[in-house]
């Protein structure tokens, strides 16, 4: 992707980071990659609250960061940072018949926002 930079659509619908989750990535996309997707791309990235808070020196700490400076909230199901909103996604897909894992975990780290 670093050498190929000038492959990725301009045109994108939806941005789905899952990949290495260094912090030298994280910091690679935030300055490379993401001010050449148009704003308000509905974006997710993967591996970032497997607790309470990102991990020190984490792909998930940059992230984090990076959002809270642009001012840019996001949504988590995360088990570990929102315990509620986990139950509560739980209980929906229960009542959608959705609630037969496609895999077990008891976790989904990932974070959803729109790019600024």
């Amino acid at each position: 992707m670093r050498r190929h930079l000038e492959a990725v659509p301009t045109e994108v619908d939806y941005l789905f980071i899952d990949a290495d989750h260094g912090a030298r990535f994280a910091h690679w996309y935030v300055d490379n990659l993401f001010p050449g997707v148009p704003a308000g791309t509905p974006t997710s990235v993967h591996d970032v609250f497997h607790g309470r808070r990102p991990k020190p020196f984490s792909e998930g700490s940059v992230i984090v960061k990076w959002l809270a400076e642009k001012n840019v909230g996001f949504f988590t199901p995360s088990t570990a940072k929102a315990p509620e909103v986990s139950r509560q996604l739980a209980v929906v897909k229960a009542e959608l018949g959705l609630d037969e894992p496609v895999r077990h975990s008891d976790h989904n780290p990932m974070i959803y926002f729109n790019l600024p």
